[in-house]
């Protein structure tokens, strides 16, 4: 299969993966604060800017929010607020460092977890990816039917090329979640792709890199 065919194939999976942070169902609390509903975070046609008038507004929010955690690295509110006005702002990006910080803070807690990794997914990070997956998959043993780590786990599962495995757990989400559309198309997009007359190369999941 010729590659530019390939990384078409690959391009439109991860778009489908980056869509599943936007899906209805999606909840973020954060270990008891506080923490604004995904629609009120969620961009709306351009996922990478807000219109002119908010950005500038979240931008000021974002600096000041950051001029606190300067003089006081473990504050949770501000390093939530920080994180809320990037994520708003769509700039995944520039909210991962933050992110990463409040994991080292609760490592084990996957409502810490579960949002970093969909900041991973969101950026294509497929090594930021694989630094939480382990962790959320042995979290997912223990919680089978929690819909947060179910999501975070069927995003991972995408970005590094586990068609068949982020299908998977689709559909568990699926059974929880019966009347949610966009988790059906979403699940029906990716079985065309599925589908479709590709070699069996593009559908090996991308090996997780080694220490």
């Amino acid at each position: 299969m010729p590659e530019p065919k390939k990384r078409n194939y690959l391009q439109r999976v991860l778009i489908i993966a980056s869509g599943l942070a936007f899906l209805s169902l999606m909840i973020i609390p954060l270990v008891g604060l506080v923490w604004k509903s995904p629609e009120a975070t969620q961009p709306t046609n351009n996922p990478n800017a807000a219109a002119n008038g908010d950005l500038k507004t979240l931008q000021a929010e974002a600096q000041g929010y950051e001029q606190v955690l300067k003089r006081e690295p473990e504050n949770l509110r501000a390093l939530q607020g920080v994180i809320d006005t990037k994520l708003k702002m769509g700039d995944y990006q520039g909210a991962i460092p933050h992110l990463e910080k409040l994991s080292q803070m609760y490592p084990d807690n996957p409502q810490v977890l579960q949002p970093l990794a969909q900041a991973y997914a969101m950026t294509k990070n497929v090594a930021g990816v694989t630094k939480v997956k382990g962790q959320l998959e042995k979290m997912l043993v223990q919680n089978p039917d929690d819909p947060r780590i179910l999501q975070a786990v069927a995003q991972m599962r995408l970005v590094v090329n586990d068609l068949t495995g982020g299908i998977e757990i689709m559909e568990r989400l699926a059974k929880i979640y019966p009347q949610d559309e966009k988790l059906k198309q979403a699940i029906a997009m990716l079985k065309q792709e599925q589908n479709k007359q590709i070699s069996p190369d593009m559908l090996q999941p991308i090996p997780t890199p080694t220490k």
